[in-house]
């Protein structure tokens, strides 16, 4: 009765595929050393039967124990016997290099690998059989598969080419369907596998006779394979919560998670981050706030930490990096979407306290150093922290960029056209502050285009209510900085022109005490110059920011005189003396050496 208790006891899982790829790349396949990677299985399974107590004995104690269909009710005894098929196989490939270098015993190594292929073969076919009665499906599945591809290897090295083409073709038919339904790091490995599958099938086509230009989908439409059962993805999803695992969602992938330092941070995160989302509107304590959003971020830095030591591995390939790459990314944008929660509150908070202060009536006290010992927010501060928040945006869509969902690129733009309509118009503010009409309301003519095109937007997404109070509020605020600037900038007109007929009299009056000995009257005088400076009054009627006297950039040609030329007519009649003869009556001066050409200048 405990045997028959112990035969139908379960075994769990064991992936397979991952196992042996792991064992080969850390243990001397990357550089095709087999002997040491055959040294390595050696070395497993004796210390793997020694913690079973199934090992052979020593001296006259030795028993051949071989593991049959009773094997212990340990799940480590499939990996024994995968480490044994391991070893076969490598055995086998450790012959054939030496058998490549040495020629001389080409014939007899050449039976030598066959025998050892057979034996891992045979000894898939028992890990197949015990793993259809006492694993899970899919590692049964995957112990097929394994046993079809080192079936195809046996009658490929016997030059077998029918059937290994068929072994092959099945082996790759259920590696395709386990693909399907894994998460991301077990698809890249699938992936591999099933490439190395298809060139060992266009060979083994080639060689039984196809056509070097098949391509192979018209290659496996020639074979009728039966349909393959996986387990669905619950079913997986299950298998990986039972193992310790937990999968994340980036950009409609689903990404696995093994490190269980990283499970449990994510844990972690999770309760911060309801606390937040159902407590943040109650707490009205600023820096409680404020303090649970520190915390959280200190976490997502050790899981980037982790994830960033998992990523720089020297043991992964190319797939495995990339999918920790998209781990990082992921844990990296929900990090970046909560700074982003948290610097929208320091915005809102600071413009509430602005308000509350009376910031537009106190703007010559802000811009005063009494503003730092009293505590007061500035409008620089608000500016700044917007500047904060546009960078963060910029973060966050670098690393959507290959995200084909379209509608979070337009809500990203929406909230950051918001905040750089918040950033114009407190900068229109502090150039309020300085007198700067002109400027204020050119700034404020942008802020009401970044309004308007933020509202089209989010209405569009429907989310116009998620910036509703920070809307209202520009909205508002922009208009009446509006009025207020024109206001202001219609009086300095009505005191330019105090100032101007100010200085006309003061003309005129200065005109009318001078004697210009009866060639004019003073009172025509007066009225030139009247009329002279009324091209000095601008026009008042301005009722739209398009009317404003801004000087154009380059300014207009103006006609003006052409520059004189003068030409002397004179100088072709007039006659000079000629010097040429006393030119050559002038005594040559100088040494002997003078005379050569070579020393004259």
């Amino acid at each position: 009765m405990e045997e028959e208790k112990q035969e139908k006891q379960f075994l769990g899982s064991l992936d397979i595929l991952q196992t042996v790829r792991n064992s080969q790349s850390q243990n001397g396949l990357k550089h095709n050393d087999y002997h040491r990677y055959r040294k390595y299985c050696t070395k497993k399974i004796h210390k793997m039967r020694k913690q079973l107590k199934f090992s052979f004995g020593k001296g006259k104690k030795f028993e051949y124990k071989d593991i049959t269909e009773q094997v212990p009710n340990d799940p480590k005894i499939l990996q024994v016997l995968l480490y044994e098929i391991e070893h076969d196989w490598a055995y086998a490939m450790d012959i054939r290099q030496i058998m490549d270098s040495s020629p001389e015993e080409f014939n007899r190594k050449k039976f030598h690998v066959a025998k050892k292929i057979l034996k891992a073969y045979k000894r898939a076919q028992k890990l197949d059989k015990i793993c259809q009665e006492r694993a899970e499906k899919n590692t049964a599945k995957e112990a097929a598969a394994y046993e079809y591809y080192l079936g195809g290897f046996y009658n490929h090295e016997k030059e077998r080419w029918g059937e290994a083409l068929n072994l092959y073709v099945k082996s790759r038919s259920i590696y395709q369907e386990l693909m399907k339904h894994s998460d991301s790091l077990k698809k890249a490995i699938f992936s591999e596998k099933i490439e190395q599958l298809e060139q060992s099938i266009r060979f083994v086509y080639q060689q039984q006779g196809g056509s070097l230009f098949d391509s192979i989908e018209t290659i496996l439409s020639k074979f009728k394979n039966d349909k393959i059962e996986i387990d669905d993805n619950n079913d997986q999803q299950q298998q990986n919560q039972s193992k310790g695992m937990i999968e994340i969602e980036f950009q409609g992938e689903k990404l696995p998670l093994k490190n269980q330092k990283v499970i449990a941070l994510q844990q972690q995160i999770l309760k911060q981050t309801m606390y937040l989302d159902t407590q943040q509107d109650k707490i009205e304590d600023q820096e409680q706030i404020f303090g649970k959003f520190m915390a959280l971020f200190q976490i997502y830095d050790e899981i980037l930490k982790l994830v960033q030591v998992d990523k720089d591995n020297s043991k992964n390939t190319e797939a495995e990096r990339t999918i920790y790459n998209q781990i990082y990314n992921s844990f990296l944008k929900d990090k970046l979407n909560y700074v982003l929660t948290r610097n929208s509150l320091l915005i809102k908070y600071a413009i509430k306290k602005f308000e509350k202060e009376n910031g537009m009536q106190n703007l010559e006290v802000l811009m005063t150093k009494k503003a730092y010992k009293l505590r007061l927010t500035r409008p620089a501060e608000i500016v700044k922290l917007c500047d904060n928040y546009l960078q963060i945006i910029k973060q966050l869509m670098e690393i959507e960029r290959n995200n084909p969902n379209l509608d979070i690129f337009r809500k990203l733009d929406g909230h950051e056209i918001l905040i750089k309509g918040v950033r114009c118009y407190f900068v229109a503010v502090m150039y309020y502050s300085n007198q700067k009409i002109v400027e204020t309301l050119n700034l404020l003519h942008k802020t009401e285009s970044y309004i308007d095109y933020c509202e089209n937007i989010m209405k569009d997404l429907n989310s116009l209510s998620d910036i509703e109070e920070t809307f209202n509020y520009l909205t508002t605020q922009t208009q009446k900085l509006s009025l207020k600037s024109k206001i202001t900038y219609y009086d300095n007109l009505d005191n330019q022109k105090n100032d101007i007929q100010q200085q006309q009299e003061q003309v005129a009056s200065k005109l009318s005490k001078v004697d210009l000995e009866d060639k004019q009257s003073n009172l025509t005088i007066s009225k030139l110059m009247q009329e002279q400076l009324q091209g000095l009054n601008i026009d008042t009627q301005i009722s739209k920011l398009e009317n404003l006297p801004i000087e154009e950039v380059p300014p207009k040609p103006q006609i003006s005189g052409c520059k004189p030329i003068f030409i002397d007519q004179a100088y072709n009649n007039l006659q000079y003396p000629d010097v040429s003869n006393k030119l050559e009556d002038q005594k040559q001066t100088g040494g002997f050496f003078s005379k050569w050409n070579i020393f004259k200048k």
